[in-house]
């Protein structure tokens, strides 16, 4: 906050001063947070941690004699400092975000923090805690924040960008939390997921490592914005925008959650992907307040195996090529009070029992294939260039209050067997011979590392 003090000197009366505020402008606003080390904000995210003895340091000399003594705060001047490696009890605090420069951040055992700096990437080490505040990451050669095995991480008003491989990698993490952090791969550095959290052993995890993610940002990964896999993670006001495909024009999924993984988010953009907006698949997922537009493919709610529950409500899925909402496989879906508005038609693979069969035009609003089952409630379809609502093969579930504005709700490939429930304003289903293409029942994330 700047303080703007405006005095008017009188020549028959006293002189006034009137205080006046003015909020600094953030470089990247979400939903009303600062998000990023590189804005102008201060120290919206708290001052640096800094307790105990303080010692001063100008070079790197000084700062590997004060880091050899006992611990202690530790503030930087102005200047680059190489590799540094903080231990138990250290606290390192820059003069500068972009003044302060490391060629690269090792925590190496205990808890310790570094705050206001400038370095080419960072590792947690096994069994150790650290806390990154207000860090400019990158551009770095590999990943730009390593978690290792075991590690406790905390990364807060960061900035992350331009890494080789990913933004961040946690395998077999204890716990990673992100908040107001900016993870910008762009387009030249995109090889890999902004961020990947997994545990190695997937469904057999024992110890499930524990992911937070808030007021961030992913922009322009490879391949995944986020991956999930085998890890408990919340997420709140969250935005995945931009994410291209691999060198092998493999994915490029804003969300992929796989491998019993289980996840609650509230508050989440997923636009502009160059493939599915999500992919949820294996896992249990409770998501609220949901947008996801832009994307070839909008919401892909496909497993081929169990366990397989999502929960999806408020979502608005909007301007996605192909499909809006495809659910398939052995998942269990519910989704309430939802809108799926102008699925566009794109030419996508058709595949008869894995072998391609040629492409064809899809742009249904909701594909739901027979395997799964769903419970829908209070959505409204429109828009859809061609099925409003398609259904293929025999279905179980219940359509309460589902409403399309042009079209029908469809229902192909069917003779006899189990149709869905409806009740409420859901217009009749219509069985038609037609063979239509619908999405398979699996549509797998990428697998984990």
């Amino acid at each position: 906050m700047r303080y703007v003090c405006l005095c008017a000197l009188l020549v028959i009366a006293s002189s006034g001063c009137t205080e006046e505020t003015e909020e600094i402008p953030c470089a990247e606003l979400l939903n009303g947070v600062c998000v990023g080390v590189e804005n102008e904000a201060g120290d919206k995210a708290g001052a640096c941690p800094c307790t105990g003895p303080m010692a001063e340091v100008h070079n790197q000399a000084e700062l590997a004699a004060a880091l050899a003594g006992a611990p202690s705060c530790v503030t930087l001047a102005d200047g680059k400092y190489g590799v540094v490696e903080v231990h138990d009890g250290f606290q390192l605090v820059g003069a500068s975000a972009k003044g302060v420069v490391l060629d690269w951040l090792s925590f190496v055992d205990g808890a310790a923090s570094a705050c206001r700096l400038t370095t080419t990437g960072a590792t947690v080490w096994e069994g150790a805690s650290g806390t990154m505040q207000y860090l400019s990451v990158g551009p770095s050669p590999d990943d730009g924040v390593i978690v290792g095995a075991g590690a406790e991480a905390r990364i807060v008003g960061s900035t992350i960008a331009r890494s080789k491989r990913y933004g961040v990698s946690a395998f077999g993490h204890r716990s990673l939390t992100i908040e107001r952090t900016l993870f910008d791969g762009s387009s030249y550095y995109a090889t890999g997921p902004g961020i990947w959290a997994s545990c190695p052993e997937g469904c057999a995890c024992a110890a499930i490592p524990e992911l937070v993610v808030r007021d961030s940002i992913v922009r322009e990964a490879g391949i995944v914005g986020l991956l999930i896999s085998g890890t408990h993670a919340e997420l709140n006001n969250l935005r995945i925008e931009r994410t291209s495909v691999g060198p092998n024009l493999e994915a490029g999924i804003g969300l992929a959650v796989t491998q019993c993984a289980t996840v609650t988010g509230t508050q989440l953009q997923v636009v502009d992907n160059e493939d599915p907006g999500m992919c949820l698949d294996g896992s249990k997922v409770t998501l609220d307040d949901v947008e996801v537009s832009g994307n070839l493919r909008g919401i892909m709610l496909v497993s081929h195996s169990a366990p397989s529950e999502v929960h999806l409500t408020g979502a608005t899925v909007t301007n996605n090529q192909g499909v809006g909402i495809g659910i398939a496989g052995a998942i269990f879906a519910v989704v309430d009070d939802s809108i799926v508005d102008n699925t566009m038609a794109i030419a996508l693979p058709a595949l008869i029992d894995g072998t391609s069969a040629g492409a064809v035009s899809v742009g249904d609003g909701v594909c739901w294939n027979g395997s799964a089952v769903a419970h829908i409630h209070r959505m409204t379809v429109k828009g859809s260039q061609r099925n409003g609502f398609l259904i293929n093969g025999p279905a179980s579930g219940i359509l309460e209050d589902v409403t399309l504005a042009d079209g029908q709700i469809v229902q192909i490939n069917y003779e006899t067997g189990s149709q869905p429930m409806t009740s409420g304003a859901t217009p009749p289903i219509e069985p038609i011979p037609e063979d239509m293409f619908c999405i398979e029942d699996r549509y797998p994330a990428p697998a984990p590392m």
